[in-house]
């Protein structure tokens, strides 16, 4: 089976992509970048799934890029196959932090530590933040800047809201848990650095409206601004260690049914961009 497990030997430039694949110089490339939100979100996206493919070599997981564009039916709906022996192959997902998920910073809160510690119900935030150990509760308290504390939440849309009728079998607009094995989170957008932690989709809470969907939005933990780091340990189920978690999955995909995107880097401009 081919893998994309070794990167084109072609040296990419900005200045060469640039050109050849927009037609204009790396410095409107920029000016773009900067100008558009968006445009910043699909990159970090990317980027994420590249250390994803990196980090998950690097721990001596054979890794395929699951193809984009399916023949038939899109059964595997992550990014990347993975394996440790070439025969049990399971999906994993990589997904980013909600960018505004600090409205309560916004509304009027000053307090976080105060909030969390008087809130009166089972939520995850709670559930997590009584069960900080004390060190890491006095760091939350003691942290000056309380409006500018980072909520790290998940964000997890998936196409439109519809009906059982769709061949995906989506009847709300969050991800089906049997999608994907392990979902893989990047922490750079509230720490400044590119750090995973993972879940097991088995182990995630599901939506009271079908149990069948995963929820968009799972607390993680908080950052404190102070020392960009996040308080541990993390909200049940996250975790930094991914073999631990890996060696918890069941029922790995059918051989048969992998669709693998053989393309190396380059050509996956289809055809626009010709080093």
């Amino acid at each position: 089976m081919s893998t994309d497990n070794k990167d084109s030997q072609v040296d990419f430039t900005l200045s060469a992509v640039a050109s050849q694949l927009f037609g204009v110089d790396e410095q409107v490339v920029i000016e773009a970048i900067l100008d558009s939100p968006n445009a910043r979100g699909y990159i970090i996206g990317s980027i994420s799934e590249l250390l994803l493919r990196n980090t998950l070599l690097k721990e001596g997981f054979r890794v395929l890029r699951i193809k984009e564009k399916w023949e038939g039916p899109k059964i595997h709906h992550g990014d990347f196959y993975i394996s440790k022996d070439e025969k049990n192959w399971f999906v994993i997902e990589s997904k980013g932090l909600k960018s505004n998920s600090e409205k309560w910073a916004r509304s009027g809160e000053v307090n976080f530590y105060s909030k969390l510690a008087t809130k009166k119900s089972d939520s995850p935030d709670k559930v997590w933040f009584d069960a900080l150990p004390v060190d890491q509760k006095s760091i939350f308290r003691n942290e000056k800047n309380q409006s500018g504390i980072r909520l790290c939440q998940t964000h997890m849309p998936s196409g439109k809201k519809t009906n059982e009728n769709r061949e995906d079998g989506r009847t709300q607009a969050s991800p089906r848990f049997d999608e994907f094995h392990l979902l893989a989170v990047d922490m750079y957008t509230k720490t400044g650095k590119h750090d995973f932690v993972f879940a097991v989709s088995d182990e995630l809470s599901r939506s009271k409206k079908d149990s069948n969907h995963l929820l968009q939005n799972y607390f993680i933990t908080l950052v404190m601004p102070s020392t960009l780091l996040p308080l541990q340990p993390l909200a049940t189920p996250w975790s930094t260690d991914l073999n631990s978690l890996f060696a918890k999955l069941k029922n790995p995909i059918s051989v048969k049914d992998m669709q693998v995107d053989q393309r190396k880097p380059g050509e996956r401009a289809e055809g626009v961009i010709s080093f």
